[in-house]
């Protein structure tokens, strides 16, 4: 007994002092000399909470499932549900969407006398449905979970709501109400000393200033690299810094030092989550300056059979397409982005806008037109994605021949991606708007102003589709114009 204590009272003090990785340590020997599931089940959730900080995820849904097998041993059916929360969240930061969302449902229902264990379950189902896209049913689970917390001051549980409900509103247009109720969130899980929540809240966030202000979410990153690190928390550290390091294209800042900085990080000991993360911005990167990304897509690759997460594979599916148009072989990027796309969740929008440049870079209309209906469609709204709806919707007008609206369009989403800061995508909005009307005299100093954006950072995928609106433009100008006839 006098060991077991002993040990436990070590890995305390490991946690608190920001060492998750030996508290687990010290809760593993713990579990070693002890027998009773009485005295397991406790010490399996805290390694469990412990392995989570350390970044083991499959260790701690190890331990969260031991945990939950012990409390029900003893008959203790409240902190089995407890332990089944833990479980469900940890499945959820494995990618395993269904069977957590399978175990919360199950688990909302028998905690239906225990309305402190409900709240905590419903808010987690919340996430679930989130990362689910079913951001409506989040909305309203995370509502339950508040209406039955706030009575019992449960804060924790009404931030983990907050975050959750946050996190599902960014995908149904609203635009203040998220980044609110996520610094808020962020705000009470600190006050309350859940520092994970306090993180996850602060990582949520910086993807809703991603879309709409690039600059407030790098310097929101850096502050989360900084708390991340003082706290010891290993998983959230590397997944702010992948998170920066993978706003790099966007931003049109600086590649190759970003580039430089992704192999340092991928040198390091990392868990499959960040490695995944940092291997997809590294790609990417490689992809848009034309360099050879065959061992990066490789090892991609194997990390996602690793992983087995159906959504990792659909978004390595996505960048082999965007791949193989940025190398000219829109044909195969269309196939490849038809086959990812449905299975890409939260991240489907950017499916189905590689499609329509894919089909825009062919002069495929249909192609363009079957995939800029459902993204103008998406409910989401903020300034990244107005301008890929504006691109996309662009370059249909374009190739239907509808110069006004194509005009509009063009210069609608120029405008709101420089707003984002998204200034490579600014440069490559004007290079697809050249590729569709090259003789377009609204579109004078565009060539220009793309060169000074893109010379800079290497892309030259882009500026070779730059380079091609020159001979585009002598061909338009030698046949008859359809300005008079589309105009309007």
């Amino acid at each position: 007994v006098q060991a077991r204590l002993s040990l436990r009272a070590a890995a305390d003090r490991a946690f608190d002092l920001g060492s998750p990785d030996q508290a687990t340590t010290h809760l593993e020997a713990a579990l070693g000399v002890t027998t009773e599931d009485a005295e397991r089940a406790p010490l399996l959730l805290r390694a469990s909470d412990a392995a989570t900080a350390a970044a083991d995820v499959p260790k701690a849904i190890e331990f969260a499932r031991g945990s939950m097998a012990a409390y029900r041993s003893v008959g203790d059916t409240v902190a089995a549900l407890t332990a089944a929360g833990k479980l469900a969240s940890n499945q959820l930061d494995m990618g395993q969407l269904d069977e957590a969302t399978e175990l919360l449902e199950g688990a909302v229902l028998e905690a239906e006398p225990y309305p402190e264990v409900q709240a905590d379950l419903l808010a987690r189902t919340a996430r679930c449905y989130m990362r689910l896209v079913r951001d409506e049913e989040a909305v309203a689970a995370a509502d339950r979970a508040i209406v039955l917390a706030e009575p019992l001051m449960l804060d924790r549980i009404v931030a983990e709501a907050m975050v959750n409900k946050g996190s599902a509103l960014m995908k149904l247009g609203r635009v203040r109400e998220p980044v609110l109720l996520l610094t808020a969130s962020a705000e009470l899980a600190q006050e309350v000393g859940d520092y994970d929540l306090a993180l996850r809240a602060r990582g949520n966030l910086s993807v809703a200033l991603f879309m709409h202000d690039l600059p407030a979410a790098q310097e929101l990153r850096r502050q989360g690299v900084e708390l991340a690190t003082r706290l010891g928390s290993y998983k959230w550290r590397d997944l702010f810094v992948a998170a920066s390091l993978g706003s790099a294209d966007a931003a049109g800042l600086d590649w190759e030092g970003a580039l430089e900085a992704l192999d340092e990080r991928l040198a390091e000991g990392l868990d499959s989550f960040a490695r995944i993360e940092l291997l997809d911005s590294k790609a990417r990167l490689q992809i848009q300056r034309g360099d050879d990304v065959s061992e990066t897509m490789a090892q991609m690759w194997a990390v996602c059979d690793e992983l087995g997460d159906p959504q990792a594979i659909a978004d390595t599916t996505a960048l082999e397409g965007e791949r193989a148009y940025y190398e000219g072989r829109p044909e195969e990027a269309l196939v490849k982005l038809r086959e990812a796309t449905p299975q890409m969740g939260q991240n489907t929008a950017l499916g189905w806008v590689s499609q329509a440049i894919a089909g825009t870079i062919l002069g495929d209309v249909e192609a363009v037109r079957a995939a800029e209906e459902p993204l103008r469609k998406d409910p989401q709204y903020n300034n990244a994605m107005a301008a890929t709806k504006e691109l996309a919707s662009g370059c249909l007008a374009a190739l239907e021949g509808r110069v006004s609206d194509a005009v509009a369009l063009f210069g609608r989403s120029v405008e709101h991606f420089e707003a984002a800061g998204w200034h490579y995508w600014t440069a490559f909005a004007r290079v697809l708007a050249l590729r569709t009307m090259p003789s377009e005299p609204a579109f004078e100093g565009w060539a220009e102003a793309a060169r000074e954006r893109l010379e800079p950072i290497g892309a030259k995928p882009a500026l070779r589709l730059l380079d091609e609106t020159r001979s585009r433009a002598q061909t338009a100008s030698q046949a008859p114009s359809i300005e008079a006839r589309t105009r309007r």
